[in-house]
């Protein structure tokens, strides 16, 4: 079956993640540390209950590395840790029998994958200036030696580390516009995923009102997930439809129009009104960055971002309701007709307005009598 990585969420994985850090640190360390200092760093640095802080207070993201149920090694990083616009990759740790088979390449890409998706182009990490093993292996992977630094962790004892740092390459406007940062919408490879969209829109919009076997050919073509029985009516409009993933058996009625230039995934069950817009992508409020020349080309560029737009399973959207970029609309809510949602609304609510506002949570006393 080969090695999983699976992302650390709960008490129990946490406690097999240190189990597996406390074997792995002392094979590592114990040839280079003095002796106690092995035990007091697992305790201080790599206990279920420093683990469990770390994540909730330094934003921490830990992976196991896991083959057929067992924890054979972990990754752990941080974004923007301290401040820095990087990301620090913290532990990269397996068992001996999990090495030299793909395991470390598959933590690096995640951490580099993580990295890309939020902006970051340069990740970090530090490693024992003894751990030539470890030293070697990064170095294999693109990251250089920047400075040294040596840290008193208390009780005595100094962690003395060299700082290696692996500069990723430029992000591409679309991989900006997919991070949430300011990018420019007239790059080639944007105008072109655009205007593959609006010819399958145009196809789709101008066939005829029975031809469901060739709507749901482009609708497949042109979006980037479509559940089973679902549907979207005719006259549709998206950005770049690949963003956008439809749950199982969704729907919307006519006139949904998606600027997807961030994800927008519209969950199973969910029913959308006419004349709805889901917009993602947002301006500068300065008006000097809205517009902008750019020296070298002489073109105007007007710069943009975006924020993903959730709508959770089980929802409905009435007639010509906006959402905006950086919503989620929770699992079973109802939004009232002309709405503009500005901001998350909770699961199981009636909310309405403009902006959009939440009346009152919704209960069985809601529920009507069946034909």
């Amino acid at each position: 079956m080969g090695f999983q990585l699976k992302k650390v969420e709960n008490e129990q994985q946490i406690a097999a993640m240190c189990q597996v850090a406390g074997q792995v640190w002392h094979l590592t360390y114990d040839p280079l540390l003095p002796p106690g200092q092995v035990d007091y760093m697992v305790e201080k640095f790599q206990s279920p209950h420093a683990v469990a802080e770390q994540m909730e207070r330094e934003h921490y993201q830990y992976h196991t590395l896991e083959e057929d149920g067992r924890v054979m090694g972990f990754v752990g990083f941080s974004p923007r840790y301290e401040g820095r616009e990087e990301m620090f990759l913290s532990k990269v740790y397996l068992l001996p029998e999990a090495r030299g088979r793909g395991g470390v390449r598959m933590a690096f890409e995640l951490v580099e994958r993580e990295a890309r998706r939020l902006g970051l182009e340069l990740v970090r990490l530090t490693v024992n200036k003894h751990n030539t093993h470890a030293a070697d292996i990064y170095r294999h992977y693109g990251y250089v030696v920047t400075d040294s630094v040596t840290t008193d962790i208390g009780h005595g004892y100094v962690m003395d580390d060299y700082i290696m740092v692996k500069k990723l390459p430029p992000l591409t406007p679309r991989e900006r516009m997919l991070a949430g940062l300011l990018y420019d919408p007239g790059d080639p490879e944007l105008t072109a995923m655009r205007r593959r969209a609006r010819g399958l829109t145009y196809r789709f919009n101008n066939l005829p009102p029975d031809a469901f076997d060739e709507m749901a050919g482009i609708l497949q073509e042109l979006l980037g997930e479509m559940g089973e029985d679902s549907w979207l009516a005719q006259p549709l409009r998206v950005d770049y439809g690949c963003h956008l993933r439809l749950g199982k058996g969704a729907s919307a009625n006519y006139n949904l129009t998606v600027l997807d230039c961030a994800a927008v995934t519209i969950g199973d069950h969910v029913l959308i009104g006419p004349n709805c817009t889901l917009a993602a992508p947002m301006h500068p409020l300065l008006a000097q960055q809205r517009s902008q020349v750019d020296i070298t080309t002489g073109h105007v560029v007007q710069p943009e971002y975006a924020l993903p737009i959730t709508i959770e399973d089980d929802c409905w959207l009435a007639a010509n309701v906006t959402v905006c970029g950086g919503v989620t609309i929770g699992e079973g809510s109802v939004i009232g007709a002309g709405s503009v949602v500005t901001r998350d609304v909770p699961p199981r609510s009636l909310a309405a307005g403009v902006p959009c506002r939440v009346i009152r949570g919704l209960t069985e006393e809601d529920r009507m009598a069946q034909p």
